[in-house]
């Protein structure tokens, strides 16, 4: 089987290989290697401290020259994506935002608009993806109304 794998650091193996070691270097305890072991083909585009946005620019990029049988995921946190918020009006930037500090639940909607926006664009890709949380965990109620996603691991630290 053929798989793309797609994320940050988290899909690199630098955190499982530092729990293990104490250093920061990558794998072989990557996600990458499990599957390779599994008998896969993986082609493994992850960057560290990207966002999801940019993984799924990535992906995407990477989708119009190669085929793939499945896409594995991992979500890191939303707030990556944007340092901007939509409010009812408009983009504010949320570094002059001072409710986004003040106000815990205002940053959650926020997270959870975010995520739900990764969500929507990763299910109207014509593959079968399934998502693992790396940084972030994933939203398995959130994700359930996306019929092409599927969560394989909702925390890779829990």
């Amino acid at each position: 089987m053929k798989i793309l794998l797609a994320g940050d650091s988290w899909t690199l193996g630098v955190i499982l290989k530092l729990i293990q070691t104490s250093s920061f270097t990558t794998g072989p305890v990557g996600i990458a290697d499990h599957l390779i072991s599994l008998g896969n083909e993986v082609t493994n585009i992850a960057r560290p401290g990207q966002s999801n946005s940019l993984v799924i620019n990535e992906l995407k990029s990477r989708l119009l020259s190669e085929t793939f049988d499945k896409i594995v995921f991992v979500q890191t946190e939303p707030l990556r994506d944007n340092k901007y918020a939509k409010s009812n009006t408009g983009w504010q930037d949320l570094v002059q935002d001072k409710k986004w500090f003040d106000d815990h639940l205002h940053l959650l909607s926020i997270q959870q608009d975010i995520l739900d926006e990764t969500y929507k664009i990763l299910n109207d890709i014509d593959l079968p993806i399934y998502l693992l949380g790396g940084c972030s965990k994933v939203d398995t109620e959130l994700l359930s109304k996306y019929s092409n996603l599927t969560c394989i691991m909702p925390s890779i630290p829990e």
